[in-house]
């Protein structure tokens, strides 16, 4: 069941980017990042939410396990959660945050794309370094025209 839930929330968790592509005025307003993205802040600057909170809405309208819409929801923000120990929300956040990294060959610099404090506070962060070479050997076997985070 652990490995469904995480499966299904690798797949769904940029949904509420799709919702984003019926607001044309957004990509209009929203600023872009150095590596030419739209960031979470810009998401909420411009519509006062983000893509994460949008897909987990839909997500729970559709009624899919709440632990999957939670972790959806707060990808980008962890630390919104009240959690103690790693669950699903860790593993969404982290696995993001490191292929993007990976994607945007940004090595050395965990801070831009995971929240350390949270990661810090549930006891996970001293795993990074080895949780990014395992992340490494993954896209260095799947074609990274294929992979989209």
């Amino acid at each position: 069941k652990v490995q469904e839930s995480a499966r299904v929330s690798g797949i769904l968790h940029d949904i509420g980017k799709l919702v984003l592509l019926e607001f044309p005025d957004f990509f209009k307003k929203a600023k872009l990042n150095k590596q030419g993205r739209i960031t979470q802040d810009s998401e909420y600057a411009v519509l006062g939410t983000s893509h994460s909170e949008i897909g987990g809405y839909l997500l729970g309208m559709w009624g899919l396990p709440n632990e999957i819409v939670e972790a959806i929801t707060f990808h980008h923000r962890p630390s919104i959660q009240i959690s103690t120990k790693p669950d699903l929300l860790t593993v969404l956040h982290t696995a993001n945050g490191l292929a993007n990294m990976c994607l945007m060959e940004m090595e050395s610099d965990f801070g831009t794309y995971l929240d350390m404090k949270y990661l810090d506070a549930i006891g996970v962060s001293g795993y990074l370094d080895e949780w990014l070479s395992i992340t490494h050997q993954v896209l260095d076997n799947t074609d990274n025209d294929q992979v989209q985070t």
